[in-house]
């Protein structure tokens, strides 16, 4: 069961002859992940099974109580818990972490080199993926186009780090290129009146 906050507690209407309580719905969206839910994401997380309509009365019983909020789109509504401290769908634990620094920011070598924050090594090892496969794919373009290698070591690992160190300040430079024409053609819309 998961901690509900104490402003859910006040509004939420016990009532046990449902056989979908408000409060069944409200810990579900609370223990799952996500930020907001389709009745069918709702459908697949509530237990036991409760049809469609039994939901909907439950969503539409925590709108009127301001504990839920819908938002529609063409196809589809989503509902998300309308944390009072927090713009949607974000929780207030969600809207800190954004305003703060991400892992990579925060993380420690002691964490690091004892793999405590997999998250943050989670996403080390997927960024070195990434440049590792795009340094394979300039590799074969760099060998099927007879261009060589632009540093030689006679030593394969350093030569690998000093070509990694390469591609990430090209991206880097390329970033803040890109950056600037974006800024200076949005300065220049601006000027105009245009839209972009």
């Amino acid at each position: 069961m998961p901690d509900r906050p104490a402003w859910i507690d006040d509004r939420l209407q016990p009532n046990v002859r449902n056989k979908l309580t408000q409060t069944h719905v409200v810990d579900s969206m609370l223990e799952s992940e996500r930020p907001f839910f389709s009745i069918t994401q709702l459908e697949a997380e509530l237990k036991p099974d409760v049809d469609r309509g039994t939901i909907r009365n439950r969503l539409t019983e925590l709108q009127e109580l301001d504990i839920v909020t819908e938002h529609a789109y063409p196809g589809v509504s989503l509902f998300h818990i309308k944390h009072p401290e927090s713009e949607w769908p974000l929780s207030p634990e969600g809207k800190r972490a954004l305003d703060g620094q991400t892992r990579l920011d925060t993380i420690s070598i002691t964490d690091l080199l004892t793999l405590r924050d997999t998250k943050a090594i989670d996403t080390i090892v997927t960024s070195g993926a990434y440049l590792a496969m795009l340094m394979i794919f300039l590799s074969m373009f760099m060998t099927s186009a007879g261009i060589s290698a632009p540093i030689e070591s006679s030593h394969g690992v350093l030569t690998a780090a000093l070509h990694l160190l390469m591609l990430v300040i090209s991206i880097l430079l390329l970033r803040w290129v890109v950056n600037g024409v974006r800024n200076s053609k949005a300065l220049g819309a601006l000027r105009t009146g245009g839209m972009f």
